[in-house]
């Protein structure tokens, strides 16, 4: 006996959801024409959220542009943070703030490029991994604010960030972002018609894992070329073209 087919549902585009989804998830992240967890395909979409808020508050971030005041801001923010967050996320954007003031302060630069910054900055990055697996806390986002500092500062990791693999991959950066979760997500869908992810050998678990990566970077590298690059020349042609007039 066939088993029922599920009815099929008609989208609704002008309904809740689409408008939630307009509006960057803020409202939140409901389902797509009522299939569970579609967000999942694509969860890249959380900082926007974060990055609106941000926008619609600056005009009042303004007002603490004083010294004096910014301080009594990031108290106020952290006590916030500490007594209210959910996630704990905010704390990565109270370490980047910090961050880009730090990477001004040129006793800080001189010691992240030196041979005991790097030091630092790998038993930081070692110490996340081992003591901190989620790292959304107070604590991930303290271990790596150092580690984030000295790369902004130039530690190049004795040259390991500057190979040239290592700047390709930065340049992919922003594409890999935006398309390694549907890779992985259909790549495994696609694995798990034939036989059950959570069945898979460890080697096969890496292979799969190992195709996702170099499926996800070659994807990178096209839309890199042919979509954010020819965007990004023309935005420098535009610039120079108003420094000439």
């Amino acid at each position: 006996m066939n088993a029922p087919r599920r009815p099929r549902t008609k989208p609704n585009f002008a309904g809740p959801t689409t408008y939630a989804w307009i509006l960057f998830t803020i409202p939140g992240a409901p389902n797509i024409n009522m299939y569970p967890q579609t967000a999942l395909i694509n969860t890249v979409f959380w900082s926007l959220v974060y990055e609106w808020k941000f926008y619609l508050l600056l005009p009042l971030l303004a007002v603490f542009a004083k010294p004096r005041v910014q301080f009594a801001l990031l108290a106020f923010l952290a006590l916030s943070i500490w007594c209210y967050s959910d996630t704990q996320l905010e704390w990565f954007f109270v370490a980047g703030c910090l961050a880009a003031a730090a990477v001004r302060w040129k006793p800080v630069s001189r010691l992240c490029c030196g041979p005991l910054g790097t030091a630092i900055l790998v038993g930081c990055a070692g110490a996340t991994l081992a003591w901190q697996p989620m790292v959304y806390s107070a604590t991930g986002a303290a271990l790596l604010f150092v580690p984030f500092v000295m790369i902004a500062s130039g530690n190049s990791i004795f040259g390991f960030l500057t190979n040239p693999s290592a700047r390709f991959l930065g340049l992919l950066s922003y594409s890999i972002y935006l398309l390694h979760n549907w890779v992985l997500f259909l790549l495994s869908r696609v694995v798990n018609h034939f036989r059950s992810v959570a069945e898979l050998t460890q080697p096969a678990y890496w292979a799969l894992g190992a195709l996702v990566v170099l499926s996800t970077v070659a994807m990178a590298a096209f839309t890199y070329r042919y979509i954010e690059l020819p965007f990004i020349q023309s935005n420098r042609t535009k610039e120079a073209d108003g420094i000439a007039r």
